[in-house]
């Protein structure tokens, strides 16, 4: 494009005619949104330059309700130019120029000989961890800045020369995947006349074009207005793979082995750093330099073992790509989330489809990135390039985490005067549904105590720059694997910890935190706990202290839930509930009549679940075998699952949700026992759609109650108080009422009451069952009874090694209650009625947050389960058996295993002894309790071989993974372990103490818990 092609300020015509719903008011928006529309239709001069990542385009399509991973670039940018940019600009094409500077930089450390490993520079999250966590690893980070900023100062040097436009009015905006990126273009060395000006995720756009009244069907991709600018041009192939996590290594490793040797790199796609795992690893032969090793990270948990081995020298590669977010960019926290592994692949899928596509596939070889640099750069690395196209990054302060429990005190709000509290807002971040859970509940007794406004939903979906305008926030939070925080609160966390707030930026916010936990783990509520400190710092007035749920407690959370609530209740000044009438639900439920030919009383091969979850997925299950003896208490079973009837990658530690059924019998009579026919076919759909407190229905059309009660309504679960407090104004007898009443109370009575239902282990069937007279309408009732929850397996396979299985190992968990009945869990239940047959069952992946393989083979490991703990153990030696196939030299694997009995109970014990004698294992001490006189248990084991231990962990810097039940067995494991410290280490008890505190801080010490 010459200079007079281009679109001035005062050239281009109003692209919104037609289209625009409004004005410059944008009170619906978020502020970042409203700001740049504002802007957009200010008549000062500016000219508005907008510029989109390559992960953005497969994402941006699901905001219009078109399939994921559908890319329409015309329209995309046709759609800019309506609402007023003047030109739109390819981050591709920035993509290129970052593999020319960084692919030279790489080139000139393996020639000078480091430092290794280098740092790829690009992502937000990572820098910002580099600086904060490990500021002594900068000197392993590129210098070169990412490709948003990179842009920037192209545009407002090169192309404002080129287009004779004073730089000083131009104005760019970045369409990222993430919102860190608005941190990153805040950034002091960023802070220059080149920087970002504004910073979109690509949620807020599918919300600014809405607000636009931006429609993609009357969008048709063609003419001017649908074409980047042609300063940019469209970028190559490899500038897309950036969006997907080993896509910056892909691109570099193309072009780096063509500058060196001339010559074509061979074929073209580098499948070893290709796919979703979150660690990838690979070697490039290049003549003339030698081998090139190099390695993918992604996920907080890979990246912190990555530079810890960095930090101690065990790092074995020369060029590192880190992405903080496990999919890479793709699944960004500015992207529409999911958690549904194949919406994420397909994403992926996409940008691989528009590298194969591209004509140009090689950054160095974008006609354009040769112009620039011919006209303006020069050369990569050279004195322009790196004023403008590099920066420096420098140590931050350390944030002192204050990890206290109950130490805490809490503030006395300013109460209103006059009307009660009107409007709450209760915000939640869960794993596995029992934070939420806490929280609904929550903003139901808020509503019921008068709150005339009361709005609940996670915490990711809450705009952090409107959470001032919450005068009044309840948060609730569990903490997942080694004190992270859930997935639906990750981006909520970021959002807060943003450097840029200010210090009374939630003044006249009044706040409480109840956390959920384990107090096994060594992180217990460390979520919880940052949470509010964090709020503290920013301004907002504590009014109660924080609340403690504990698995470990009798009744778990609820222990701590039930005594935290009074509290609450009296400090906001809120009355108890007088209503007793029967509240509106919450769901309409329409019955019609089905085929009575449809009833089912078995699990039947091809009757596939309902899914309640998007992440989840069909899979046959087509092998359970019982794995412990006949003749022996407790079964474990050994199940299969055929991955060619669905197949996902998964990696080593990660976990497999599994999505229990109701027995089919049993809902059959419960179903006809409450008095309705189980075939009836059954829809489900909010009252009130506008509600935020519950979640939309997932039952398909053509489901029949049966269905409902099998794989949705946790009619056979658990109940807890809250349901005999809902159930009781069902009653019509008085006699029930008043003793359904009395176990809600927390009176000797009451108390006394409840725990001897409980004893009984009654599930939600029972209960009705025990108390006739309450009949709740079915659309009550599946509102009072919870939705069935998966549950959490560790996979015990390597897909490395079995490529087309997925294998777990559980126990069925059966007891016996106080009249003498034997009991068992929904789940291992439904596992035990499964026969040997082919079953479709669901099932959904979660990544590891904390068992995971060392990235260097090299590193030793030392492994402790008991039970079925060992599942995750098994999956890392078939790793270690497939390494040792690859070549690879592997560091010592050390099990220790407890269990009963060598006869009845030792798990896979033919196969750990061959291991053994094959050397892929090089230690198995197992302890049988009960085979002697005298019991033996794990931690004895560990204390055998103190000497072993410190080495492995003290010497070596290796790592110590435990998986198993909770309570006191991780406590004597860790006590045998500080023994070893201090018996072959010469360690004081304190220093061992500290020296472990150490090793699970830095990802080495690692507890896989359960109660």
């Amino acid at each position: 494009m010459s200079t007079s092609e281009v679109m001035t300020p005062q050239s281009v015509p109003c692209h919104t005619e037609g289209h625009c719903k409004g004005s410059s008011n944008f009170p619906d928006l978020k502020k970042d949104c409203a700001a740049v529309l504002t802007q957009l239709e200010q008549p000062d001069g500016k000219f508005h330059v907008c510029q989109i990542a390559p992960a953005f385009f497969p994402a941006i399509s699901e905001e219009f309700g078109l399939p994921p991973g559908t890319i329409s670039v015309g329209q995309l940018v046709q759609a800019f130019h309506l609402i007023g940019f003047h030109h739109v600009f390819d981050l591709r094409f920035a993509a290129d120029v970052t593999i020319m500077e960084e692919g030279t930089e790489l080139l000139e450390r393996v020639k000078k000989g480091g430092p290794f490993p280098m740092f790829t520079s690009c992502c937000a999250g990572w820098m910002r961890m580099a600086e904060a966590q490990y500021p002594d690893l900068i000197p392993h980070l590129s210098s070169c800045k990412s490709p948003m900023s990179m842009s920037s100062a192209i545009i407002k040097t090169y192309f404002a020369q080129r287009a004779g436009i004073d730089a000083s009015n131009i104005v760019v905006t970045s369409m990222m995947p993430c919102t860190l990126k608005k941190q990153e273009a805040k950034r002091p060395q960023l802070l220059d006349e080149f920087a970002t000006d504004h910073v979109l995720t690509t949620k807020e756009i599918g919300q600014l074009f809405r607000a636009k009244g931006i429609r993609w069907e009357d969008l048709d991709g063609t003419g001017p207005e649908a074409q980047f600018s042609s300063f940019s041009g469209a970028g190559s192939g490899a500038g897309a793979l950036f969006g997907v996590t080993g896509g910056v290594m892909e691109a570099a490793i193309r072009s780096a082995y063509e500058l060196v040797t001339k010559q074509n790199f061979p074929g073209i796609v580098y499948d070893p750093v290709r796919g979703l795992e979150s660690a990838k690893e690979g070697s490039v032969e290049i003549p003339g330099l030698g081998k090139l090793e190099v390695c993918v990270v992604s996920g907080a948990t890979n990246v912190k073992r990555m530079l810890d081995q960095t930090r101690a020298g065990e790092c074995p590669y020369h060029f590192v790509e880190i992405m903080m977010c496990s999919s890479g960019c793709i699944n960004g926290p500015g992207q529409p989330r999911s958690h549904d592994h194949q919406i994420v692949k397909k994403r992926m899928e996409a940008l691989y489809t528009t590298d194969e596509r591209a004509t140009i596939r090689k950054s160095h070889e974008n006609p354009q990135v040769q112009i620039l640099y011919n006209d303006f750069l020069e050369e990569p690395l050279s004195h322009v390039s790196h004023h403008l196209l590099h920066t420096e990054f420098k140590a931050l302060p350390p944030v002192e985490e204050k990890v206290v429990l109950m130490s805490v005190e809490a503030e006395k709000p300013t109460l209103p005067v006059g009307p009660a509290i009107q409007e709450v807002l209760v915000l939640y971040g869960s794993e596995t549904g029992n934070s939420e859970g806490v929280a609904r509940n929550l903003a139901k007794d808020l509503s019921k105590r008068g709150v005339g406004k009361v709005k609940c939903m996670e915490a990711d979906k809450m705009d952090v720059e409107e959470l001032p305008n919450a005068k009044w926030l309840i948060v609730v939070i569990s903490t997942a694997g080694q004190g992270d925080f859930p997935e639906n609160s990750k981006e909520f966390w970021d959002g807060l910890c943003q450097s840029s707030r200010a210090s009374d930026f939630l003044s006249g916010v009044n706040f409480a935190v109840f956390g959920l936990g384990d107090s096994s783990y060594p992180l217990f509520c460390k979520a919880a706990i940052y949470l509010d400190n964090r709020m503290k710092e920013l301004g907002a007035t504590r009014f109660l202290v924080r609340g403690v749920g504990n698995d470990q407690d009798e009744e778990r959370f609820e222990t701590g839930l039930n005594e935290w609530l009074p509290v609450m209740w009296d400090v906001l000044q809120l009355p108890e509930p007088q209503d007793d009438t029967i509240p509106a639900p919450s769901y309409d439920v329409v019955l019609s009549p089905g085929n009575k030919d449809n009833l089912k009383l078995a699990y039947e091969e091809n009757w596939k679940p309902i899914l309640t979850d998007e992440t989840a997925h069909h899979i046959k299950l087509v092998s359970n075998t019982r794995i412990t003896s006949p003749d022996y208490d407790r079964d474990a079973r050994h199940l299969v699952y055929d991955m060619n009837t669905c197949y996902f990658k998964y990696a080593v530690g990660d976990v497999a949700a599994l999505y229990p059924r109701n027995d089919p019998k049993e809902v059959v009579d419960f179903l006809r026992w409450y008095g309705y026919e189980p075939t009836d076919e059954v829809q489900v759909r909010l009252a009130d759609p506008e509600f935020s407190g519950k979640k939309k229905p997932v039952i398909p059309a053509g489901a029949t109650l049966q269905d409902l009660f099998t794989d949705v309504v946790d009619i056979f679960g658990r109940p807890n108080g809250r349901f005999l407090e809902s159930l009781s104004k069902f009653a019509t007898d008085e006699k029930e009422k008043a003793q359904l009443k009395l176990m809600t109370t927390r009176s000797p009575e009451g108390k006394e009451a409840y725990s001897k239902l409980t004893a009984e282990t009654p599930n939600f069937a029972d209960i009705l069952r025990l108390f006739p007279s309450c009949k709740p309408s079915l659309a009550h009732l599946v509102e009072l009874v919870p939705v069935i929850k998966p549950r959490f397996y560790s996979i015990a396979s390597s897909q490395h090694w079995k490529p087309r299985e997925l294998e777990l190992s559980i126990v069925v968990n059966d007891w016996t209650n106080a009249s003498g009945k034997v009991c068992i869990g929904t789940n291992t239940n439904y596992i035990r009625k499964l026969n040997d047959h082919p079953h479709w069952v669901a099932i959904a992946l979660r990544p590891s947050v904390g068992l995971c393989m060392p990235f260097n083979p090299k590193m030793p490991m030392l492994m402790a389960g008991l039970g079925t703990g060992l599942a995750p153990m098994r999956a890392m030696v078939q790793e270690r058996e497939w390494q040792i196939q690859q070549g690879k030299q592997v560091g010592e694997s050390v099990l220790f295993f407890g269990c009963r009995h060598r006869s009845k109970d030792y798990l896979y014990g033919d196969q750990w002894e061959d291991y053994l004698k094959r050397g892929v294992l090089t230690g198995l001490r197992v302890a049988f309790s009960r085979d002697q006189k005298k019991k033996v248990y794990i931690q004895n084991k560990i204390e055998e071989v103190p000497e072993q231990v410190y080495d492995i962990l003290g010497v070596k810097g290796g790592y110590f993974m435990y998986c198993g039940s909770a309570g006191q067995v991780p406590k004597d494991i860790r006590a045998a372990i500080e023994g070893a410290f201090v018996k072959a280490g010469g360690f004081t008890k304190a220093q061992a103490l500290t020296k472990i505190d150490e090793l699970i801080s830095t990802g080495h010490y690692v507890v896989e818990a359960w109660t």
